[in-house]
């Protein structure tokens, strides 16, 4: 899987320039290919009060988007989007990972006017979101001795 993820990352990387240097004409369907790599963290609270703070773990986002013209300078995008995202934390009694993955459908209107030699974009809209896949890894460290370090793991899998 991981290999699949990878090559799946690499391709989009390298179509990432394509899209870029495309150009929209005035009343044509216009295509792009988004792909970025993201960052989240993951803050709150635990029901018996205590704070939640999971440090950023990297992911990616990789998709297709289509610009549809309805008026001059106004577009109807809809888009088909993978998305990984995770977070994670380590104390000295434990250490947790989780990771999520999701196929995102966003149904965006945008505003897009020329600037220089390129384009300004402002868009809004809903999105439709499935988790596709998502993991849980939680490590209890166990310390004995001078400097021995014991680590036992547990995951599940949803």
């Amino acid at each position: 899987m991981k290999t699949i993820t990878f090559s799946f990352l690499i391709y989009f990387l390298l179509t990432v320039p394509l899209a870029i240097a495309q150009t929209a004409d005035k009343g044509k369907l216009t295509e792009t290919v988004p792909g970025n790599i993201n960052r989240q963290n993951l803050t709150g609270k635990y029901p018996d009060g205590t704070n939640l703070n999971y440090k950023s773990k990297p992911g990616y986002l990789a998709g297709v988007n289509v610009q549809i013209p309805i008026v001059p300078m106004f577009f109807f995008q809809p888009g088909l989007l993978y998305i990984t995202k995770g977070a994670k934390q380590v104390s000295e009694q434990f250490a947790s990972k989780f990771s999520l993955s999701n196929d995102e459908m966003p149904l965006n209107v945008v505003y897009k006017s020329l600037l220089g030699n390129g384009y300004v974009m402002s868009g809004f809209g809903p999105f439709i979101s499935y988790a596709t896949g998502g993991e849980s890894i939680h490590q209890k460290l166990f310390r004995y001795g001078r400097n021995g370090l014991v680590i036992q793991k547990y995951s599940f899998v949803r």
